[in-house]
């Protein structure tokens, strides 16, 4: 089903590479690769070799793309902890002046120190209380992306795009603004949850805004496989970091669940159609024999024929399928076994 695998975002990362300077990437990649194999080299090989030559000397996809999900979502508290340490510099850096001006107050006479020091006691004041403003309502940028593989769903890639914002509207339990430009599909929603703010008197749980998330989306068709190179970006308040951070791995859930359901409700169907004659080997091959079977409807007693797809009740005239007599008999049998 899907897949993460490195490999699939090296060549995803290799064709748009090359989708930058040809009007045709997936040839000129294909032909690339193909010279490599001819040399010797398996696929996977001729396929990390050529991400080498053109990305450097790492075997792995780009560091931006090589990092976990946890380890991107890690980084949104790192975030969160190094703004606290500013802030805690700057209230070292306050006490730092109040101690000076002290010391210095208690060897030498009040006048003209005594101004300075009301000035810069203010001035400092004022900058806390800005910093604090500041941090309260800044807000971050995080980016992470993942390729999603779908092994012969490639040429259903429009079907399965056109599925995926309505099952992720219903998956995020978020309202989701779509869009769509070619291959690429772009969600918008703006994240809420709610928080529990803790005062002397007591704890509040309140709404939150945890600000906007985006999944920008590329539906490719590589040899038969679906490819989904997706792109997730929040823009968080700093203050709410470790909302954030569930919230992004739940939406992140949300929308491979999204293009999972949407391919499996843009499978082709299988019709199977069951008559009477059909009906009868299929029972013969669990070792039962029907001739007759009771009306659902009136109870009375229905011949079985020997073809066709339906028979009629000649109690109450209701038409009966071989399908539904199948089902219910394969229910009945079940329950013997």
């Amino acid at each position: 089903m899907i897949g993460y695998v490195d490999i699939e975002q090296m060549y995803v990362e290799l064709l748009n590479y090359y989708g930058r300077h040809s009007f045709k990437p997936s040839e000129i990649l294909e032909q690339e690769i193909a010279k490599r194999v001819s040399a010797g080299m398996s696929r996977e090989e001729a396929i990390a070799n050529l991400y080498r030559e053109v990305f450097g000397a790492s075997t792995q996809p780009s560091e931006k793309r090589g990092v976990s999900l946890e380890e991107a979502l890690e980084s949104l508290m790192t975030a969160k902890r190094e703004d606290y340490s500013t802030l805690a510099a700057l209230i070292v850096w306050l006490v730092a002046i109040l101690v000076t001006v002290a010391s210095a107050g208690s060897h030498q006479g009040y006048g003209v120190i005594q101004g300075y020091a009301a000035i810069l006691v203010l001035l400092a004041l004022l900058g806390l209380a800005l910093t604090v403003r500041l941090q309260s309502g800044k807000k971050g940028k995080w980016v992470w992306r993942e390729v999603l593989s779908i092994e012969g769903a490639g040429d259903r890639w429009m079907d399965v795009m056109r599925q995926v914002p309505k099952i992720y509207q219903k998956l995020a339990l978020q309202n989701v603004e779509s869009e769509t430009i070619d291959d690429k599909l772009i969600l918008r929603m703006n994240l809420e949850t709610m928080v529990t703010v803790r005062y002397e008197s007591g704890s509040q749980t309140l709404p939150a805004d945890l600000g906007p998330f985006t999944v920008e989306a590329t539906f490719r068709n590589i040899g038969g496989t679906l490819f989904v190179e997706a792109v997730y970006e929040g823009r968080p308040p700093v203050t709410y970091a470790s909302y954030a951070a569930q919230a992004y791995e739940q939406a992140i859930a949300a929308f491979r669940a999204a293009v999972e359901e949407a391919y499996e409700a843009t499978k082709p169907k299988t019709l199977v159609l069951i008559d009477f004659e059909k009906l009868e080997q299929l029972l013969a091959s669990k070792g039962v024999v029907v001739t007759a079977v009771r009306c659902p409807y009136c109870g009375g007693s229905v011949q079985l024929p020997k073809e066709g797809d339906t028979t009629k009740c000649s109690y109450c005239g209701t038409t009966l399928r071989a399908v539904d007599i199948y089902k219910a008999l394969k229910e009945i049998v079940k329950g013997l076994e």
